[in-house]
């Protein structure tokens, strides 16, 4: 028959540390791996108070949590560092609960010790790693937090909690409304409730209230983070201060705005011509070659055939030698528009190159000048009928003279000279400044 095994022989075998304590909390016995973790006898480790079995830190706590457990009566749970008999330290997790007799009055405690320092370990290092984190984070140019897949607030970089001046309780119940601009909530908000519901990524500029009421541009992104099933779990969001780069472009707006309308009011364009890519003009170039919509005009052949068919050769050498000795341009020249009007234009060139002397592209402007061709053609008319006139005045002069010195009528050949009279009816028709030439000569 069988020997029925002791208790102790039972406990000696379980692969874990068992201590059996007195009602009081007196240590009564312990398990044979108690005894080799420690390479302590029982006698020795009935001291463990005042010995270093636990590590200095944990003493305090180990006393205290046990001291109420045998107050109370209650079990109780506890992770301490106890030290080995080769002095290394190990986390281990005691789980004590009382034995009572058929009185319910406690008469012993079962303590189960196990060896959690792996996981202690492996706990320590992910805190270790989302201090680093959480110190990166904080590092990085730009507000950073992460939201639930419905968008509410879990956490926030230290950037995030100075730029809008609040804690991160009070973030987490933190909206789209609270912050953004009035002007940009109306699109902002829609895109992130369609982002939030559909698992798309966000990207919009917008402005964000600073703690002391000023409104700066950021880039606003939201990455989402799928489940092993593909549902979005999380949220990671970035801000972007881009508060310099959109006044610029605002400032960039203004200014070309403006050049645009200096440009239209004198009739002038500016173009760039890149040798490694197209040309790219500005409204006012458009207009005056008649660009429509749907032209291309990526390349000097749109432009050259443009040209008056009488100036064409000539412009086209002048500029490709401008190009090839790397020289301004400068020319006067035609263009006809598609629709048979001509116009005269003057444009000036000047070469961009780098520092090694490769040409990179041509800049330059061009100058509608068809009113000043057209005024200059009617003033050079004005002053051939300005000439004719005055001619035809002389010859009736002479006539005129000869008359008066056959008749010594001077007043009433005057009033009665009909070929004088037609010369002043036709003085009378030009204008009052020319007439002055008409009749002194000068």
């Amino acid at each position: 028959m069988q020997r029925t095994r002791e208790p102790s022989e039972v406990l000696d075998n379980i692969p874990g540390l068992i201590v059996i304590l007195t009602a009081d909390g007196t240590l009564e016995f312990v398990n044979r791996p108690v005894q080799d973790y420690f390479g302590l006898t029982l006698e020795h480790l009935k001291g463990w108070v005042t010995s270093d079995a636990i590590h200095p830190d944990d003493l305090s706590t180990t006393i205290s949590t046990l001291r109420r457990a045998i107050q109370t009566g209650q079990p109780y749970q506890l992770d301490h560092r106890l030290r080995r008999f080769d002095g290394a330290y190990r986390w281990f997790h005691d789980d004590g609960q009382p034995i009572r007799d058929a009185d319910g009055r406690i008469v012993n405690w079962y303590v189960l010790f196990t060896d959690i320092h792996e996981r202690k370990t492996a706990e320590e290092g992910l805190r270790q790693r989302s201090r680093e984190l959480a110190s990166v984070i904080d590092t990085i140019p730009g507000l950073v937090m992460t939201a639930t897949a419905e968008g509410e607030v879990e956490f926030v970089n230290q950037g995030t909690l100075e730029y809008f001046g609040r804690t991160l309780e009070e973030l987490k119940g933190w909206t789209v409304g609270d912050s953004v601009h009035p002007d940009d909530l109306v699109y902002a908000l829609p895109e992130w409730r369609r982002c939030v519901e559909t698992g798309e990524r966000l990207d919009l500029d917008n402005r964000c209230r600073r703690a002391d009421g000023e409104y700066r541009w950021f880039h606003s992104s939201a990455l989402p983070l799928h489940d092993a099933d593909g549902r979005v779990a999380r949220w990671y969001v970035l801000l972007t201060d881009i508060h310099e780069r959109k006044t610029a472009e605002e400032e960039l707006r203004r200014s070309e705005q403006s050049l645009h309308e200096a440009q239209k009011l004198s009739h002038t364009g500016s173009w760039k011509y890149v040798l490694s890519g197209p040309i790219t003009l500005t409204p006012e170039m458009g207009r005056i070659f008649g660009v429509d919509s749907g032209d291309h005009t990526s390349g000097t052949e749109y432009f050259f055939n443009r040209f008056h068919p009488e100036d064409r050769k000539r412009i086209e050498n002048l500029f490709e030698r401008s190009v090839t000795q790397k020289t301004d341009f400068q020319a006067d020249y035609r263009i006809v528009l598609p629709d048979g009007a001509i116009r005269h234009l003057h444009t000036v060139g000047h070469p961009v190159m780098k520092e090694s002397g490769e040409l990179i592209e041509f800049f330059g402007t061009t100058v509608d000048v068809t009113e000043h061709w057209e005024a200059r053609a009617e003033l050079e008319r004005a002053l051939a009928e300005i000439k004719r006139l005055r001619d035809r005045l002389q010859d009736e002069n002479l006539a005129l003279r000869e008359e008066i010195i056959r008749s010594s009528m001077f007043e009433e050949i005057v009033g009665s000279s009909q070929p004088l009279r037609k010369v002043l009816d036709q003085v009378a028709r030009v204008a009052p400044t020319d007439s002055t030439v008409l009749i002194s000569g000068e």
